[in-house]
C-alpha cells in the first residue's frame, strides 16, 4: 500500500492519500479568482521526482489554463523542500517580476517564502495559497501571510491505511476500492484555531 505520496507503477493494494491532481485544480481555482490577465504565478514545488508535488502542479496549471491563463505566465521553482532554496527562488521572483501577483507553495518549504515576503516587503501585497494544517501554517494564515491552506487530512489518511492494512492482512480481505483520498478541505484565517 502506498500512503500520502504515490508510487503508480508499483504493485500495491491501494493508494491512500491526497489527490494531488484534483488539490492542484482546487488551488488553480482558488488563484484564478485573485488573477487578472498578465499577472504572473510563481509556483514553488519539489520538484517532479516527488509525484504529489508533480500531481499539484499539474493540476494548477490545467485549471488556470481552463480560466484563460496563458503557461506563459506562470514561473516554477523546484526548491526540493529546502527552506534556503524556496527564500531564495522567492526573493529573485519578487525582485525580478513585477507582476507576480500568486504564489502556490505546493510544497512543505512555507516558512521561506513567508521569509522572502517580508524581507522584500510584498507580505500582504501577493497572495500566497499552501498546503497541509500545521501549527506553522495555521499561524501564518491567522497571521496574513497566507491566505489559504489545502488541508490533506494527515489524520483520514493514518486511520484509513490502518484500517486497510488490519483488513488486508488480519481478515484477508482486499481493499473496495484502489484509491482512497481525504476531501480537498480550504483553510483561511477563520478556520483554523
Amino acid at each position: 500500500m502506498t500512503f500520502n505520496s504515490d508510487v503508480p507503477q508499483a504493485p500495491r493494494l491501494c493508494y491512500v492519500g491526497e489527490d494531488a491532481h484534483h488539490a492542484g485544480r482546487v488551488a488553480g481555482e482558488i488563484a484564478a479568482k485573485f488573477l487578472r490577465p498578465g499577472d504572473k504565478v510563481l509556483l514553488a514545488y519539489s520538484g517532479l521526482e516527488y509525484v504529489g508535488h508533480k500531481g499539484r502542479a499539474d493540476g494548477f496549471f490545467e485549471r488556470l489554463e481552463e480560466r484563460g491563463f496563458p503557461r506563459g505566465d506562470f514561473l516554477v521553482a523546484a526548491t526540493y523542500d529546502s527552506y534556503e532554496k524556496t527564500r531564495e527562488a522567492v526573493s529573485h521572483a519578487l525582485e525580478t517580476e513585477p507582476r507576480l501577483r500568486y504564489i502556490y507553495m505546493a510544497t512543505q518549504s512555507v516558512p521561506g517564502c513567508v521569509e522572502a515576503l517580508r524581507r522584500t516587503g510584498r507580505a500582504g501585497q501577493v497572495r500566497v495559497l499552501a498546503h497541509d494544517n500545521s501549527p506553522e501554517i495555521r499561524r501564518f494564515l491567522k497571521e496574513g501571510l497566507v491566505d489559504f491552506s489545502i488541508d490533506q487530512n494527515l489524520p483520514y489518511q493514518s486511520y484509513q491505511a490502518l484500517s486497510v492494512l488490519f483488513s488486508a492482512v488480519l481478515e484477508r480481505r482486499s481493499p473496495e476500492q484502489d484509491f482512497f483520498y481525504p476531501s480537498s478541505t480550504i483553510l483561511n484565517a477563520e478556520t483554523v484555531e
